[in-house]
C-alpha cells in the first residue's frame, strides 16, 4: 500500500495525474496507513489543497470538474504554480521513499 504513495507522487511529478487531486490522495493514504502528520513530505500537501479552497463543495468535497472551468482557467493555473514551487521537491521526494526498487 505504500508503494502507491510512490506511485502517485510519479504520476503527479510526470503530469498523468492532476497535482492537486494527487495532493489529496497522498495526504488520504498518510492518514489510512498512519504515517506521522507532520512529516515535512505529506504536510506540505496539506497547504497546497488549502490554496485550493475555492474548488470545495458545500459538503467540503473538492468538484475536480471546476479544473476545467474556463472563468477559473488563470487562477487555476497560478495555484498550480505556486503548489509546485512550495512541494514539487517534496513529491520527488515521496516518489523516492515509497517506490519499489527494482533489482
Amino acid at each position: 500500500m505504500k508503494t502507491k504513495i510512490g506511485d502517485i507522487a510519479k504520476a503527479m511529478i510526470d503530469g498523468s495525474l492532476n497535482y492537486f487531486q494527487g495532493a489529496e490522495a497522498i495526504l488520504a493514504l498518510r492518514d489510512e496507513l498512519g504515517i506521522y502528520a507532520n512529516d515535512p513530505d505529506f504536510v506540505v500537501f496539506v497547504g497546497v489543497l488549502s490554496e485550493i479552497e475555492y474548488l470545495r463543495g458545500d459538503a467540503g468535497e473538492f468538484n475536480w470538474e471546476l479544473l476545467d472551468d474556463p472563468a477559473l482557467k488563470k487562477q487555476i493555473s497560478e495555484s498550480l504554480a505556486w503548489a509546485k514551487s512550495i512541494s514539487l521537491e517534496n513529491c520527488k521526494s515521496l516518489a523516492r521513499r515509497y517506490s519499489v526498487i527494482a533489482y
